[in-house]
């Protein structure tokens, strides 16, 4: 009878953790318990229509703009109530986790060494990202051909908001309220 009950116990709890995933329109959000209610997802992988970008995970803004990004409210309330652990193998990343367990990852595919020479000014050949770092688009008004992006710094360990032109192709996460 113990074993029975410990063997449910643990089905529920697998049951339980697989119900923070749910999938709509064939995007997996994940349901972090945040206050709004917002769901997450990971970064996308399929391109949106009218991306013409080989590299389907960077988009320009204008070609996801339309999508349901997240806002500079929905990041900072990520990281008012979640945690940031920055990860450096296998891959470099950035993982977000909730109160409730559950988490997206912000890998950082672009990430390239600080060089030795901090006042160097070593950059990424598309779009000009400073090494060590990601950005994702954020819902936003475009002003002077600059759009609100998240930043993950790899070297600061931190995220948070900037600006950056609208044209360089970034990838993006989309939001469900």
């Amino acid at each position: 009878l113990c074993a029975f009950k410990e063997g449910y116990t643990e089905g529920y709890n697998r049951g339980l953790k697989k119900s923070h995933e749910i999938i709509i329109d064939s995007v997996k959000y994940i349901d972090l318990g945040l206050p709004s209610g917002t769901l997450w997802s990971n970064p996308i992988d399929i391109a949106p229509p009218g991306c013409n970008y080989r590299n389907y995970k960077m988009c320009s803004y204008n070609e996801v703009c339309e999508l349901a990004l997240p806002t500079p409210e929905d990041v900072e309330e990520l990281l008012h109530h979640c945690m940031l652990s920055f990860h450096d193998n296998p891959s470099k990343a950035v993982y977000v986790t909730a109160p409730n367990g559950q988490r997206i990852v912000i890998e950082t595919k672009n990430y390239l060494n600080r060089p030795e020479n901090p006042h160097s000014h070593l950059r990424m050949r598309k779009g000009e990202t400073p090494a060590g770092t990601n950005m994702f688009w954020l819902k936003s008004e475009v002003k002077d051909n600059e759009a609100r992006v998240g930043v993950v710094d790899t070297n600061d360990k931190t995220l948070y908001t900037s600006t950056h032109f609208t044209g360089f192709k970034r990838p993006y996460v989309l939001v469900k309220k």
